[in-house]
């Protein structure tokens, strides 16, 4: 289901800063969510509480928990994976537009989002929906000069 992923600037903008404003993305609770159509990338969302409003609710685990299974560097390259996850019982008549992965803290207005990965615009049937990252993991960063 996932597609094209983007990174959030202000997440980039800690981990280079990480003494002072710290993002760690090897250790911590991570949880995706679905986000519907209207929902437009904005480098400026910096948490949660930016995207919440375009939010598809599910019932059960409605943000399922990421376990990370790589956060790491290798050469100019920086990989962030973690396992598929699903979502419970989305509810009829949404179309998804993507996935949102993020780092819970405590609650929507200091967690901060991490990726947006698109998906093409996918109709829900109040079935389960499964979320299977790509090839590239969830997201992967390559450092260029």
């Amino acid at each position: 289901m996932a597609g094209t992923s983007r990174v959030y600037p202000a997440t980039l903008q800690k981990w280079l800063n990480e003494s002072t404003n710290p993002c760690e993305l090897d250790t911590g609770t991570f949880e995706a969510m679905l986000v519907d159509t209207d929902y437009v990338f904005a480098d400026a969302h910096d948490f949660v509480n930016d995207v919440s409003g375009n939010e598809i609710t599910v019932t059960g685990d409605g943000r399922p928990n990421i376990t990370v299974t790589q956060a790491s560097l290798t050469a100019d390259t920086y990989i962030f994976d973690g396992n598929d996850v699903s979502m419970d019982t989305v509810p009829t008549a949404q179309v998804i537009g993507g996935v949102l992965v993020y780092k819970y803290n405590t609650g929507d207005t200091d967690s901060p989002v991490i990726s947006y990965n698109a998906c093409t615009n996918k109709a829900t049937d109040g079935g389960d929906v499964d979320v299977t990252w790509g090839g590239n993991g969830i997201f992967r960063a390559i450092c260029t000069d």
